[in-house]
């Protein structure tokens, strides 16, 4: 486990931030990468941060990548952000076979996509398929985790659905990687989906000087 910043609530793409608007939790090193931010002091005295094109989810890890030196408004989704608008996929799983729901909101993760084999006169046998094989399936950033009902799984406050079973994961993707929205989508109709979170890979002491880019 580590200490991470979250957001405590939703805040809205060009949002201007406070230390109050985070809270230090502890979650999983696995999805945390080495992109966190373990300081918020630190943070916030290097000047004025904003929420990025994307916005920040109540519960959301506190990431640079999704963060702003300069107000950034619109749609959320069709902002350009670093010169490379963003669009949103959504895929079924179930996290609790797959990585016992460890995956929170901006996370990332590796996926592994498994096909049924087919018997009788069209047989195929069944199919593993990982990131070694096809690359789409490499480095997801997950956004967003949500139940059957649409309701958020990471309430800071308590609140939300009774039902905790993950069922769709929301990913965000380069606008233009339309190939790899093609492959998530084709997997998803014709798969089961699991997804493996990657593990913080830089744990030096400049990991506790904010967020370490």
């Amino acid at each position: 486990m580590s200490p991470a910043a979250v957001a405590r609530h939703a805040l809205v793409p060009g949002a201007l931030l406070a230390a109050e608007d985070f809270v230090m939790e502890e979650r999983p090193v696995f999805g945390l990468e080495d992109d966190f931010c373990v300081d918020l002091a630190a943070l916030f005295e290097e000047g004025d941060w904003f929420a990025g094109s994307t916005g920040l989810g109540e519960g959301d890890i506190l990431r640079p990548s999704r963060l702003s030196k300069e107000p950034e408004g619109g749609d959320p989704f069709l902002q350009h952000r670093g010169g490379e608008p963003k669009r949103l996929i959504c895929v079924q799983t179930d996290l609790v076979r797959s990585c016992a729901n460890w995956l929170s909101p901006g996370s990332k993760a590796d996926a592994w996509v498994y096909i049924e084999g087919k018997e009788g006169f069209e047989s195929r046998p069944a199919q593993l398929i990982g990131p070694q094989d096809d690359p789409f399936l490499k480095d997801l950033l997950i956004v967003d985790k949500k139940n059957k009902e649409a309701v958020s799984l990471d309430p800071l406050n308590g609140e939300g659905s009774k039902d905790t079973l993950p069922v769709v994961l929301t990913i965000m993707l380069d606008q233009k990687d339309e190939e790899r929205a093609k492959a998530l989508i084709h997997y998803n109709e014709t798969g089961k989906i699991y997804f493996s979170p990657k593990s913080a890979e830089d744990r030096s002491p400049q990991r506790q000087e904010g967020i370490k880019p």
